[in-house]
């Protein structure tokens, strides 16, 4: 099993400073860049690896939604590193065997119902297709919304040009996204490599991908 290493406990303590010390009335956003030494698997349920290993101190012992699941890799990271998370892994993919919910994000309400009983939601790759008013309810106070992108997501679509909130510059899904929720920290991991293998593929690819990881409070009022 990997470990963390010297350069990543650093920036985990940085992370993990920034979270413990950011308050909704710190209007700042605190970025954080690295490269990684990691290699992921993908479809073979080690995803997103390299930034779990740095919000693994955030996941312990917590309550954790994650939307838009694919493998549950959240959950098998928690497991293999002791973390006592519960992990509510959800994905609409009639195929998928690994989520421990099937539904799209729309219809979860249905089945879960919003309480304000999770710490954390973590959403990887969904973004425009979320109900940012349901992530709020399902969140305790303080809960955290975690978002993923690929880095190209993140350039071609501006994001952090429009996290500062004025008009002229949102688009409608950010716009929603700040109503509930204060970003606190951008996290760009470098360089992860990535084994990918599809069902329809002749062989796996290798590729290096650079990821964009954004963690933003719930607002105290909406």
């Amino acid at each position: 099993m990997s470990k963390t290493d010297e350069n990543e406990r650093e920036i985990q303590k940085k992370l993990i400073n920034i979270l413990h010390n950011n308050t909704e009335s710190k209007n700042r956003i605190e970025k954080i860049s690295f490269k990684t030494s990691r290699t992921e698997k993908i479809h073979k349920r080690e995803s997103n690896y390299a930034f779990l290993y740095l919000f693994e101190p955030i996941l312990r012992n917590k309550k954790v939604l994650d939307l838009f699941c694919g493998t549950n890799s959240i959950k098998q990271f928690s497991k293999q590193n002791h973390t006592k998370a519960t992990v509510t892994g959800v994905d609409n993919s009639e195929t998928n065997t690994f989520c421990d919910v099937r539904s799209d994000v729309m219809g979860l309400p249905r089945i879960i119902k919003p309480n304000g009983q999770f710490d954390i939601i973590t959403s990887f790759g969904g973004t425009r297709s979320e109900n940012f008013s349901d992530d709020y309810n399902y969140l305790k106070k303080d809960g955290l919304l975690v978002h993923g992108y690929s880095s190209s997501f993140f350039t071609n679509n501006e994001i952090e040009a429009k996290l500062d909130g004025s008009e002229e510059t949102q688009n409608k899904w950010i716009k929603e996204l700040l109503k509930y929720f204060q970003p606190i920290v951008i996290i760009m991991i470098n360089d992860i490599h990535l084994l990918i293998s599809w069902s329809s593929q002749d062989e796996q690819l290798n590729v290096d991908e650079d990821m964009v990881y954004l963690v933003f409070l719930k607002r105290k009022i909406v």
